[in-house]
């Protein structure tokens, strides 16, 4: 089915659809871009993961949390780039998608 079309009651499936939807959604990497703007480069590393934890999950993110950030965003390339993947990341991630 159509991934943005209204259904009363979900299915349930065994095909990632949804999640390769969002993987692919040009309005979740706006979203990314958006967000990532809103996010100064300026602070320190862990204080931006630590605010984008904050934004997206409203909690703190744990250390190891951090630490693999810290890692991915410094691993080299473009920093603006690599920062608006990790925030997309962050954004299909299932914890952001679902409600426990």
């Amino acid at each position: 089915p159509e991934p943005t079309g209204h259904s009363p009651k979900r299915e349930a499936v065994d095909t990632p659809l949804q999640q390769l939807y969002a993987l692919n959604s040009e309005f979740i990497w706006e979203c990314a871009r958006a967000l990532t703007g809103r996010v100064s480069s300026e602070v320190d590393q862990d204080d931006m993961i630590e605010k984008l934890y904050e934004k997206i999950f409203q909690r703190r993110p744990t250390e190891n949390e951090k630490d693999l950030g810290g890692k991915f965003l410094s691993a080299g390339g473009n920093p603006s780039e690599r920062l608006e993947r990790y925030v997309h990341t962050l954004l299909i991630s299932n914890e952001f998608a679902f409600v426990e």
